[in-house]
């Protein structure tokens, strides 16, 4: 359940009532708090900050009550959950030792943001769900498609958030990729 005064619920009442001036709701969030660290305490930053980065399993439970509540809203308007995309989760003060020796995508911080995309996309693409889900993580392609650094743009200010300039970019490349279509369907049930 929310913490009382939660700004969430607060939303989802916002959604109801002004369901006739909100074409979408896009959700986005960073992948890492769907994650449980290897204690099975709550997924954080400091996972991924650690030389060695381990495997961590998907939190079930806070996957779960997202889902949940992002149906409850998607029951009025049409609801887009952009899955989180691949943070390359460098700390600020590795940042220059990064860019002077070309930055790698550690194999398991990228497996685990695509076994969590996977399991995402899984449970929503089932018709149970009014909800719609878009890979970020295949949208972006960070360090194919995107690199920690395009041109004169620094990609990320730092190690899960994107810069201004980053932001044009990958607004870019999700505008380019139809992942904001709007499904038809859910619009004419709707009156929309």
């Amino acid at each position: 359940a929310n913490l009382p005064n939660c700004h969430y619920d607060a939303f989802a009442s916002f959604a109801r009532e002004r369901v006739q001036d909100i074409a979408q709701v896009l959700y986005s969030q960073a992948g890492f708090y769907l994650l449980k660290d290897t204690d099975g305490g709550n997924g954080s930053r400091k996972m991924f900050q650690r030389a060695s980065i381990e495997r961590h399993p998907i939190d079930e439970d806070h996957v779960r009550k997202t889902i949940e509540y992002l149906d409850k809203i998607s029951q009025s308007v049409q609801v887009t959950w952009l899955g989180p995309y691949l943070e390359p989760h460098f700390s600020r003060r590795s940042l220059f030792e990064l860019l002077q020796a070309g930055y790698h995508i550690d194999p398991n911080l990228a497996d685990n943001y695509e076994r969590l995309d996977k399991e995402l996309a899984g449970r929503l693409e089932t018709g149970e769900y009014r909800l719609r889900y878009r890979s970020l993580l295949d949208a972006i392609r960070f360090g194919e498609r995107i690199n920690l650094v395009e041109g004169n743009c620094l990609v990320f200010r730092d190690g899960d958030h994107l810069s201004a300039c980053g932001e044009l970019l990958v607004g870019a490349i999700i505008k380019e990729s139809a992942l904001l279509a709007r499904d038809a369907r859910q619009n004419e049930s709707s009156g929309r």
